[in-house]
């Protein structure tokens, strides 16, 4: 699917806070959605020892929507 963002603004896409559970792991990512708003592809890898279906309605991901923003360290 895809993310569109109003202008300046990223997301961030992570792995579902507190679910150690999931069979599967995402590689976590920030995207500039305003500038790229195409599908997002998701890598992600599969525990070795996982068998069987990934249940209809499990989370995924998390995606967090943030402003960026100029600064100077």
């Amino acid at each position: 699917w895809q993310i569109k963002t109003p202008k300046g603004y990223s997301c961030l896409f992570i792995n579902p806070a507190y679910r150690t559970d999931l069979p599967f792991q995402i590689f976590p990512a920030i995207v500039d959605t305003d500038k790229h708003p195409i599908p997002v592809n998701f890598p992600f890898l599969i525990k070795e020892d996982f068998e069987g279906l990934i249940e209809m309605g499990t989370p995924i991901m998390q995606v967090i929507p943030f402003k960026r923003d100029d600064w100077k360290s």
